[in-house]
């Protein structure tokens, strides 16, 4: 059934709200072109009558219909822009997992090898491991080899 079918099935139903209703459940970025589509009903059974006050109308649907179009558009484009910051912000953070992981292996092989720094190393051990508590990411695992 085409847009066209349903809308002018549901203007004359019974219950007044149905084709609003009708509207509200489709998915958000076809509602414009129904609410077109509804435009045109309207002006093919209004053309009969000549009333200003009907073009006007038709006027100001038009005027809505482009604003809500927009805003339609808007948050889409903000969702999409969400998406890829979510994306961009999960790559830094991996990164940084990758950067901490090989620095704990680093000061691993300098405390456990006798390395001239391991005293320097085992304090900063001790620091990563304070950090990792106070963001939450503290895995005994990882810290296990340390005395």
């Amino acid at each position: 059934m085409s847009y066209r079918q349903k809308i002018e099935e549901l203007m004359w139903d019974e219950n007044e709200n149905a084709l609003t209703e009708w509207i509200e459940t489709q998915p958000v970025l076809e509602q414009t072109d129904i609410l077109k589509e509804v435009k045109t009903v309207m002006q093919q059974l209004l053309a009969e009558i000549d009333d200003n006050s009907q073009k006007e109308t038709l006027e100001e649907l038009d005027k809505k219909i482009d604003a809500y179009q927009e805003t339609i558009l808007d948050e889409q484009l903000a969702s999409l822009k969400y998406d890829l910051a979510v994306k961009e912000r999960d790559k830094a953070f991996a990164k940084m997992d990758e950067a901490v992981a090989g620095i704990r292996e680093y000061v691993k092989e300098c405390v456990t090898t006798n390395a001239p720094n391991a005293k320097e190393m085992k304090e900063l051990a001790f620091k990563m491991i304070e950090l990792e508590k106070d963001n939450g990411t503290y895995d005994p695992a990882n810290w296990d080899w340390l005395e």
